[in-house]
């Protein structure tokens, strides 16, 4: 009996890393650790950056920036069960400022996605800070708090091409010279047009 609970938080654990992080080793940088992927398919860097959670848990959540195939990224907390319902409300804030709070997606009952349009701002932040403290609730009422250490969340970041450059167009080689910012001449100063008297 305690064979198949083993095996079963074994792969449990193996579906909360990401796919890079179970077949190669990661670079620790701070408290995170960078995976360099590339699709299979297309080539397209789906890099991740992970850190878990302060926490002393068997089975502790992680919070993972990820490149998107088609350019950007998407940041995602991936942890034991939150919930079978769809949106859970989140509140967060970075170090001691104001907490923030939002319905966030669920999927799969233990993926919550930050939305789109906080992603920016949420890596802005992290940027700054040495700690996120997050409560995720469910419909139910059921909580479940997280505190995240940010030491180092730059410099991992900076590992992750879609945070560091501008997007590339798919299907283009990742280590392409033509995915580098390109300088444009200065413009030439336009003389004012004359009028004829």
């Amino acid at each position: 009996m305690k064979r198949i609970h083993l095996a079963a938080a074994a792969l449990a654990l193996l579906s909360a890393v990401p796919a890079a992080a179970q077949n190669a080793q990661g670079v620790r940088i701070g408290s995170f650790t960078y995976f360099r992927d590339t699709d299979p398919v297309t080539d397209d860097d789906v890099s991740s950056v992970v850190v878990p959670e302060a926490s002393d848990s068997y089975m502790r959540s992680t919070l993972v920036w990820r490149c998107e195939r088609e350019g950007g990224y998407s940041i995602v907390i991936d942890g034991s069960l939150f919930s079978m319902d769809d949106l859970v409300t989140v509140q967060w804030r970075f170090d001691q400022g104001e907490p923030d709070t939002e319905a966030w997606q669920i999927t799969q009952g233990h993926y919550v996605w930050v939305p789109g349009d906080e992603v920016d701002p949420f890596t802005a932040a992290a940027k700054r800070a040495s700690r996120l403290a997050m409560r995720i609730t469910t419909k139910t009422g059921r909580e479940s708090t997280l505190v995240f250490p940010m030491t180092g969340a730059t410099a991992a970041f900076s590992r992750l091409r879609c945070l560091s450059q501008p997007p590339r167009v798919a299907g283009q080689p990742v280590d392409s010279a033509a995915a580098e910012p390109v300088e444009s001449a200065p413009a030439k100063p336009v003389e004012p047009a004359r009028v004829k008297p």
